[in-house]
């Protein structure tokens, strides 16, 4: 072993101690204004949460026009989005168990059987809709392979594939931030930060796809687009039919937690473990701590 991943060993291992004695320092009751302890009666305003959700998910959509940047200057790009991984990583995990979990338990009146089933089939319908649908999230490098032929039907077809699972992704993302301001404008916050992260590198991954699969560079970006605006599109049924049908906002927080947490794990994770420098690895670190600093800012000061 050389002295190089001995080094690395014992900094996890102080992270580690270090990351114990935060989460188990009783602290965080101390704070007057803890959106996870606001009573139900203290939800913002239907108009102003249509405006944080109508705004978050405008910015989400957006990402899908992120291989404009991407593939002009791919090599540091290439450098850099295992940062915006390991982030998006760390947000996604913070903003499951700060700020979604809690608000789910306060809608049941605690945990139950039921919230855990709900939670479990949140991520299920995540393997489902990768597995069944089509949707892939990748390194966005992995579908560039120049030698496709664009004229192969097959490939075509992934396009629709691809596109359709998006759309209905991109949906989900919409529904939950629009259910989650709500409930609280901080953990919308929180939550369309997640999203906006954990978008970058499966746009980028579902960009890649499509030009493999015989589009040009301005078809795949339109495409892109179009699946990427039905965020807005989840934002809005969730603003108007949550108080409506009932359960519903139940269904979404569970579908939330598992989404993201399926996200976090299967799809995102894998791309790190990839790594083999151990430098980067421990910035990779660094940035899932990061990202869940940053939810729990979201939850205290918030």
């Amino acid at each position: 072993m050389t002295w190089n991943k001995k080094f690395a060993i014992i900094l996890s291992i102080f992270l580690l101690i270090g990351l114990f004695a935060v989460a188990s320092a009783d602290i965080y009751g101390e704070f007057e204004h803890n959106p996870l302890l606001q009573d139900p009666g203290e939800s913002p305003p239907i108009s102003t949460a249509l405006i944080y959700a109508i705004l978050s998910a405008i910015a989400v959509s957006l990402v899908a026009l992120s291989g404009l940047m991407f593939f002009p200057f791919s090599y540091a790009f290439n450098q850099y989005l295992p940062r915006v991984i390991s982030f998006a990583v760390g947000a996604l995990l913070g903003g499951a168990f700060l700020h979604l979990l809690p608000h789910l338990l306060e809608i049941e009146g605690g945990f139950s059987i039921n919230t855990a089933l709900m939670i479990l089939f949140g991520f299920i319908s995540m393997f489902i809709l990768e597995n069944l649908i089509g949707h892939t999230h990748s390194h966005p490098t992995d579908h560039l392979d120049p030698h496709h032929d664009p004229k192969d039907p097959t490939i075509k077809s992934s396009a629709f594939l691809i596109s359709f699972g998006d759309g209905i992704h991109n949906l989900l993302d919409g529904l939950i931030i629009g259910s989650v301001y709500l409930v609280s404008i901080p953990s919308g916050i929180a939550i369309s930060i997640a999203t906006f992260f954990h978008e970058i590198p499966m746009e980028l991954a579902d960009y890649g796809i499509l030009l493999n699969s015989g589009l040009t560079k301005r078809h795949a970006l339109l495409v892109n687009l179009l699946t990427g605006m039905t965020t807005i599109v989840g934002v809005l049924i969730a603003i108007y039919l949550t108080n409506v049908v009932p359960g519903l906002t139940k269904l979404l927080f569970s579908l939330g937690v598992g989404n993201f947490i399926y996200i976090a794990s299967a799809a995102l994770l894998p791309d790190l473990l990839r790594e083999e420098n151990w430098i980067d690895n421990i910035f990779n670190l660094l940035f899932i701590i990061f990202g869940v600093a940053i939810m729990l800012i979201l939850v205290l000061f918030g």
